[in-house]
């Protein structure tokens, strides 16, 4: 398994740190997390999907906590990698991995779906982590984040 470098803050400058990386049960207990934190911000919110979100918390445990490299202390560091969600329906899992990864505080899950709060039905770029819409508008809005990007093909 390859080792994961993450960007650590260190005063006025970022520098690169190589962590070990997650075991498969780490990494499956994020996911179970990350279902608990879905189930309450639905049953509070008494409104919301549960299939979807409670259905790829894996992948979005193996993602933010292994694959992508982000950082929410460097979130617009030009090396990041970049998530597009096109099912805005599943956002509450998506919540509740940018809360766990530090984007903001886990507190704010208890908001959801609620009048002026953050965390909306639908992922909007005002919520720290996130970058483009979703939807039918979604895509759209990723070409101006992969127009510049290199080509790999």
């Amino acid at each position: 398994m390859p080792q994961v470098t993450q960007l650590k803050s260190n005063n006025s400058k970022d520098s690169l740190k190589t962590i070990k990386p997650l075991s498969i049960e780490e990494l499956q207990q994020i996911a179970h997390e990350l279902r608990i934190s879905v189930l309450e911000m639905l049953y509070k919110a008494k409104s919301g999907h549960t299939a979807g979100p409670l259905g790829t918390a894996e992948i979005f445990s193996t993602l933010y906590f292994s694959e992508l490299n982000i950082n929410p202390k460097n979130p617009q560091d030009p090396k990041r990698d970049f998530f597009f969600l096109s099912n805005g329906h599943i956002c509450p899992i998506l919540y509740a991995t940018l809360a766990k990864k530090g984007f903001f505080p886990e507190t704010e899950l208890n908001k959801f779906r609620q009048v002026d709060s953050l965390l909306q039905g639908h992922p909007s770029i005002e919520v720290p982590g996130i970058e483009t819409g979703a939807g039918s508008l979604g895509p759209v809005s990723y070409t101006h984040l992969t127009l510049p990007t290199k080509r790999i093909v």
